[in-house]
């Protein structure tokens, strides 16, 4: 995994923009201990979603519907970008999701 700086992030190619594979769909979702809506993606990371409005207006994130029809959307791993470890191992992720 390639891992930059953000000043070398803001200064890429298009093509090696592509190349990071920094997006990664919505799995599900669980709370933290702050009770915010943190969204599990498909390549380990979480990343929270957080309704603070005027700065982030996700209102989906605060009912059930809003967040079952934001599966499978894609999001930017800033994670990935960064080349962070996943929060969580793919096995015991695709045993959890099967269940």
């Amino acid at each position: 995994m390639k891992i930059i700086s953000h000043v070398q992030f803001i200064n890429l190619t298009l093509n090696e923009y592509i190349g990071l594979n920094m997006h990664h769909a919505i799995t599900g979702y669980f709370q933290n201990d702050a009770k915010q809506w943190i969204a599990r993606l498909d390549c380990g990371h979480d990343q929270t979603l957080i309704h603070n409005p005027p700065v982030t207006n996700n209102a989906w994130v605060l009912t059930q519907t809003g967040r079952d029809d934001k599966i499978g959307v894609i999001l930017v791993c800033t994670k990935c970008i960064a080349g962070v470890s996943p929060d969580r191992q793919f096995s015991s992720l695709l045993a959890k999701e099967a269940a």
